[in-house]
């Protein structure tokens, strides 16, 4: 039985086992980023009631800047 495992043709092993892993790689990172902005996103909508109390808190800037 082993040797039949052994003597399989590469060319009968299905197309996808064929390429190599920089699609694989790609996949994972998109998900990785894709994870991490819906986790960034969670964090604001959860805390966006603080986030804006600390940008209203800050004094306004002077009329010399502003003109």
């Amino acid at each position: 039985m082993m040797e039949l495992i052994d003597e399989v043709n590469p060319s009968v092993l299905p197309r996808v086992l064929h390429k190599s892993s920089w699609r694989l790689s790609w996949i994972v990172a998109l998900v990785i980023i894709s994870f991490g902005l819906c986790a960034a996103a969670a964090y604001i909508w959860i805390n966006i009631d603080t986030i804006l109390a600390r940008s209203s808190a800050r004094e306004p800037a002077p009329d010399w800047l502003v003109n």
